[in-house]
């Protein structure tokens, strides 16, 4: 029999999974989340997670259940909520009488707490060994298997990759889709200006840039995704050959990842779109500025980061770096993301393109634009 943590567990029916927050996080956990279904397959998983990040599980075998946090009036990750919104859970919790709770640590605050004060059968992944792997230099997908396997007891393969399989009905929307915006059967371009601080966003004009220089060269379209509309709209506004862009905004996330899936390559700042993008097998390129690409890059992934070395990145650890913390640069009056020119990504996509992009990419001209 199977085991977790060194123990057996043949009394788990009803199990309760605290899902890492942020989309990209979540998608480092996809190995772990499927090993844990193959160890548990009769049980029932409910996954506790944060909108839209919970999105990717949707409709998947591995959980039974997605609950989304925000239900509980549970605003994001540190919000340790009222006394309302934590007597709530807990009623929550009680009523389930779930026999295992898995990752408390990576739950929100509120819920955390909840779970800590009222619950005794917990596994914990913690962040004491994904840090000591960080600190030895393991990328963040590693750091997390590594925690898993201390806090679990699962035996995660080293070379296991996160993958999202999607369903024929998500592919069959992303082809009415692109049928529908006149671009079918054309040879996409996925880019995305969005990011969760602006010290994380590359200047849209830079962004636009190099879009514009890859469309004269492999690829024919371009698939913008955003957030709000707006957003898009402003960055189309920056391009050349903005007849050739598509918006894509206000999409299920599993939609947006079939329309990923079918791009020869996206390229974005560091978020969760480019974890997603590498989980449906597209070459990916980030734009990396004062966040770690040794530790968020997607398996496979280009990254591109500042000329300038930034003294506020955070190498042994997971989360925010300072200056995002306190949503300021605290060395420049700008960000060292804006340091990077748009030379910097077409040489990456160059010196990378034999190995790793699908296919082969002809970056057109030098677009020595930008800082």
């Amino acid at each position: 029999m199977k085991t977790m943590a060194g123990k057996q567990f043949p009394h788990v029916r009803n199990a309760l999974l605290c899902l890492r927050y942020g989309i990209g996080d979540l998608v480092m956990e996809l190995p772990a989340v499927h090993e844990l279904r193959a160890l548990l397959p009769k049980a029932r998983i409910t996954g506790l997670g944060a909108r839209p990040a919970i999105e990717l599980l949707a409709g998947e075998p591995v959980v039974d259940e997605l609950v989304c946090v925000q239900d509980f009036g549970l605003r994001d990750w540190a919000d340790h909520g009222s006394e309302g919104s934590r007597e709530a859970f807990a009623q929550w919790l009680a009523a389930r009488g779930f026999d295992l709770v898995i990752d408390p640590t990576h739950a929100v605050s509120g819920a955390a707490a909840v779970i800590w004060q009222h619950h005794r059968a917990i596994l914990d992944a913690g962040e004491s060994i994904q840090n000591e792997a960080l600190a030895k230099g393991a990328d963040g997908l590693a750091a997390v298997k590594a925690a898993v396997r201390e806090g679990w007891g699962l035996a995660l393969d080293e070379a296991t990759v996160p993958v999202l399989r999607l369903r024929p009905e998500e592919r069959t929307f992303a082809e009415t889709f692109l049928e529908e915006h006149g671009c079918a059967g054309q040879r996409l371009l996925g880019v995305s200006p969005v990011a969760s601080s602006p010290l994380k966003r590359w200047p849209v004009a830079c962004l636009a840039a190099a879009a514009d220089s890859l469309l004269v060269g492999a690829l024919d379209a371009l698939l913008v995704f955003c957030g709000p509309l707006e957003e898009g709209s402003q960055f189309i506004s920056h391009l050349r050959h903005r007849r050739r862009a598509r918006l894509v905004s206000d999409l299920h996330l599993r939609r947006v990842a079939a329309l990923l899936a079918r791009c020869r390559l996206f390229v974005g700042n560091d978020t969760g779109l480019l974890h997603l993008a590498a989980a449906v097998g597209v070459p990916v390129a980030g734009v990396y500025g004062p966040t770690s690409p040794a530790i968020y890059r997607p398996p496979g992934g280009k990254a591109v980061v500042p000329r300038v070395w930034c003294p506020h990145r955070k190498a042994g650890s997971f989360g925010p770096p300072a200056c995002i913390a306190q949503d300021r640069c605290l060395t420049e009056a700008g960000s060292c993301i804006a340091t990077i020119a748009v030379g910097d990504l077409l040489a990456a996509l160059r010196e990378g393109a034999g190995r790793w992009a699908r296919p082969a990419l002809a970056v057109a001209g030098s677009g020595e634009g930008g800082p």
